[in-house]
């Protein structure tokens, strides 16, 4: 390959890397917060906290408020991806999607097909508000 079709491959490809790119994109500022869920058609125990922080990590508080080690958690097309591993299973996703005026992030179980509903919470720590 001649000079110049090497430096016309490595230009394709730097384009292509770059235009090809999922649409990646920072933690939204409204996100960052505790969420509590306030509806869950599967009929599990309302309550449960979560936790979004502004670094990129999540926290599952459940309802007694724990607090457990943050998972990073990344934004893509405006949904909310989090995967835990499970000790001896392997990685469980969940996807969040934010409704339109970013009050309320729904969740769909990939196992019942059923929704959950989390809402902000004015809480600024778990532990020292519960």
């Amino acid at each position: 390959m001649t000079r110049a079709g090497m430096t016309a491959l490595v230009a394709a490809v730097a384009m292509c890397a770059t235009a090809c790119q999922a649409k990646e994109s920072a933690v939204p500022e409204w996100l960052p917060g505790f969420w509590q869920m306030t509806h869950d058609e599967d009929g599990g125990p309302l309550g449960e906290l979560v936790e979004f922080r502004a670094d990129g990590s999540y926290l599952w508080h459940g309802l007694d408020c724990a607090e457990p080690r943050p998972i990073n958690f990344h934004v893509h097309d405006g949904e909310i991806y989090v995967t835990n591993l499970i000790p001896n299973k392997g990685p469980v996703s969940v996807i969040f999607h934010p409704s339109p005026d970013h009050r309320q992030l729904s969740f769909t179980s990939p196992r019942t097909f059923n929704n959950a509903v989390y809402e902000r919470v004015a809480l600024t720590a778990c532990k020292s508000q519960r």
